[in-house]
């Protein structure tokens, strides 16, 4: 899931956490955030931000969908809480 904006991502860098089905101990420690309703499903995993260069991985990265905007504010809020939980 891509956590930047599009101006960002534009630059040819992304900032993004992985979706799994798995993930136990991040559910059971409050660092995910459950994705439904949508074609893609699992959780994402908010203690795991990684940053891609696009222009490295060319062919290997395709869009799937865009998530709803309470799904993906939930996520970034979750993120922004483990970099300054403050």
């Amino acid at each position: 899931m891509v956590i930047t904006p599009t101006e960002i991502n534009k630059l040819g860098l992304v900032t993004c956490v992985p979706i799994t089905s798995g993930g136990n101990h991040a559910r059971q420690n409050g660092l995910t955030v459950v994705i439904a309703e949508h074609d893609t499903t699992g959780v994402a995993v908010c203690n795991q931000v990684r940053t891609f260069d696009l222009s490295a991985r060319a062919g290997e990265v395709k869009y799937i969908e865009t998530l709803d905007q309470q799904t993906t504010r939930e996520i970034i809020n979750r993120v922004t809480s483990i970099i300054d939980p403050g």
